[in-house]
């Protein structure tokens, strides 16, 4: 029971990572284009702006993907422990590859994996297999 809750809450956060990705570069791209047809319509000067600096800019997305792919490495390795502890996985998917689709892309891996083998959408034929 808790396996599974844990699953699930790992899957919404991955999920909640990988659609925060789209969701500030859009808003952000938008402010810039309305910041700018502003400075446009009110002022021709040349001002700089406060804008982070490129080193800062990298710094920033090193640590993302640092953090991004240190979570999906850890969820990996649980996703890879679990497989192996399962007699039957579906497609005959090895418990390596199921670690690896994880460590890659974490919601991918993660929402395949838990709906495969811990939702509800699960067959009636795998679980009776699960009984024999």
């Amino acid at each position: 029971m808790i396996k599974n809750t844990l699953i699930t809450i790992a899957v919404a956060f991955a999920l909640l990572a990988f659609f925060s990705q789209f969701s500030t570069r859009n808003v952000s791209s938008t402010n810039n284009q309305i910041s700018q047809e502003n400075t446009n319509a009110t002022s021709p000067s040349t001002e700089k702006k406060d804008e982070p600096s490129l080193i800062t800019s990298l710094i920033i997305s090193w640590w993302w993907y640092i953090s991004y792919y240190g979570f999906a490495s850890v969820f990996g390795v649980f996703i890879y422990r679990d497989a192996k502890n399962n007699n039957n996985l579906a497609l005959n998917i090895k418990p390596f590859w199921w670690g690896v689709i994880t460590v890659l892309e974490p919601p991918v891996g993660l929402l395949a994996y838990w709906l495969i083998h811990y939702s509800k959408l699960k067959t009636k034929s795998h679980r009776c297999n699960e009984n024999n």
